[in-house]
């Protein structure tokens, strides 16, 4: 027999799983984890929690330049300065528009036409009725009928009229 065609001879059961178990180490380390100890699970870096009561006192800046990473400079522009806040930290915005009434239908020349609300001007006694949306009109219960008559260069400067 050549000596090329003898079989390896085998490594002791030690010396062959020895290289998984130093991969498995290195992995280990190298993922950050810690086998055992008091928290076995895997180490988070995280940003400093803004709404902890050990949080510096306020910044305050000319640009998000001036912050920390993650903070914006609320309130510089135009020559004022600001102050570095956390996102979560700003005011929350208001709607840009009153929300619209409860049976809201639309409106002629800037009047709102409410389901059962008498336009301006309509006495109260009028309330109630319910508006046509097909030609602008409002009748109340009693009978007849509101109807707005355009004035103006526009139209806006008209009035309601009521016909029986």
């Amino acid at each position: 027999m050549r000596k090329n065609d003898e079989r390896p001879r085998a490594l002791p059961l030690m010396a062959r799983n020895r290289w998984p178990a130093v991969a498995a180490v290195i992995i280990s380390i190298l993922g950050g984890c810690v086998i055992g100890g008091p928290n076995p699970g895997p180490a988070i870096a995280q940003e400093p929690n803004p709404g902890a009561s050990s949080a510096p006192a306020p910044q305050t800046c000319t640009s998000y330049a001036d912050c920390a990473k993650g903070m914006i400079c609320a309130g510089a522009g135009g020559g004022a300065t600001g102050t570095c806040l956390w996102p979560n930290q700003l005011p929350q915005a208001r709607p840009a528009y009153d929300p619209l009434p409860g049976g809201y239908l639309g409106s002629i020349y800037g009047h709102p036409m409410v389901q059962g609300k008498p336009p301006a001007g309509a006495p109260q006694s009028d309330a109630g009725g319910t508006w046509s949306t097909k030609d602008g009109t409002y009748r109340p219960p009693r009978g007849g009928r509101w109807s707005y008559r355009p004035g103006g260069a526009n139209g806006f400067a008209g009035s309601w009229v009521y016909t029986p």
